[in-house]
């Protein structure tokens, strides 16, 4: 996905045309780790918050994010990860427990590739 500002300031013009409220989304780092099968994946995500505290808490709790990604992916084959929708259903389930100040709405792959 590429984004594009808008020029307010707050929003992000998505490429699809949609916005996304810049106080509610986090984009994380890339996340490099080992596969079930001996393939390597690196991942960018962006999440997208229900509220602003919750993107604050996230970003404070942001380590227990790549922790749980990466035991996630620890226990895949490149097959599994290829079905992102299951993917990013049970780590939205699983990063929604660590949150107290609200919650993820949705998780965006931004970059996946699998070596």
């Amino acid at each position: 996905m590429i984004d594009f500002l808008n020029g307010e300031g707050d929003d992000i013009l998505e490429s699809n045309g949609g916005f996304t409220n810049n106080k509610t989304t986090a984009k994380t780092e890339g996340i490099i780790t080992g596969l079930s099968d001996e393939h390597f994946a690196r991942m960018q995500f962006e999440l997208i918050f229900d509220k602003e505290s919750a993107r604050e808490e996230f970003n404070i709790k942001e380590v227990q994010f790549v922790n749980i990604v990466e035991l996630q992916l620890s226990q895949m084959t490149e097959y599994q990860l290829n079905n992102d929708e299951t993917f990013l259903n049970e780590l939205q389930e699983q990063m929604n427990l660590m949150l107290e100040e609200g919650e993820i709405t949705d998780i965006k792959i931004l970059v996946k590739v699998i070596e």
